[in-house]
């Protein structure tokens, strides 16, 4: 029996469509409350072979939202352990770690290795850092945030003339850069973000993406969402440059 029976059963998904989810190289960065549900949804997929990049240790405090963890787990790698338990429940994953934090120096030398990459970190420095480099080489991006009852999602394709993450968030503006832990986060807000993150994903990879570029908020207390379409900023000195 397949194990994406379900899956592939739908009009216009198949196996040859899982083959070639897989025939991709991604790098996920961040292995916190975004990354839980979404990896969980891409392995659902049949999307089983990327990379995970974090430095971080596992910790008692984030155990709510950080599912795959528990306090067994506490002060190892959450990179290491997230494969682990992966490898677990989804037995055809092929997943490599990078143990460290990703300094501006490490991204340039890893995300021309790879074919896409998901933004799951926590903090505005990384994503800008992450959005220069693929910018200037290239690789689409998706991007996931949340904090509060409140979550961010968008992909950027970065082909010639596409606006990017600099131009809708500008560094230069008043940016709440609190994390998770200053501002809490409502758990469920993590799955719907990640949920879209993961379609994202799926449709960049199958070729089905729309090359206009939107922003998804997500108000979880409202069950809204907006979408707003992304301009390039003439001024962005990222992308125009």
């Amino acid at each position: 029996m397949n194990f994406w029976e379900t899956a592939t059963q739908l009009s216009g998904f198949n196996e040859t469509l899982v083959d070639e989810l897989n025939s991709k190289k991604i790098l996920l960065i961040g292995a916190g409350g975004l990354a839980h549900p979404l990896v969980t949804s891409l392995c659902g997929s049949g999307l089983t072979t990327f990379d995970i990049a974090d430095g971080d240790v596992i910790e008692y405090k984030n155990l709510h939202r950080q599912f795959l963890f528990n306090e067994k787990c506490i002060g190892q790698g959450k990179a290491r352990v997230l494969k682990s338990k992966l490898e677990d429940h989804y037995p055809q994953t092929n997943i490599s770690i990078i143990e460290k934090f990703l300094e501006e120096k490490d991204l340039f030398e890893q995300i021309p290795k790879y074919d896409l990459i998901i933004d799951c970190s926590d903090n505005f420095k990384t994503r800008y850092n992450i959005n220069e480099v693929c910018v200037e080489k290239n690789i689409p991006l998706v991007m996931g945030l949340a904090s509060g009852v409140t979550g961010h999602a968008a992909a950027f394709l970065n082909y010639a003339n596409s606006p990017c993450y600099e131009c809708i968030f500008p560094r230069n503006t008043n940016i709440n850069e609190d994390s998770c832990d200053e501002l809490g986060i409502l758990t469920p807000v993590l799955s719907y973000v990640s949920s879209m993150v993961a379609m994202m994903t799926i449709r960049i990879i199958l070729d089905q993406f729309t090359k206009e570029n939107f922003l998804y908020r997500i108000d979880g207390m409202t069950l809204k969402t907006n979408q707003t379409l992304i301009n390039v900023d003439n001024e962005c000195f990222v992308c125009k440059k």
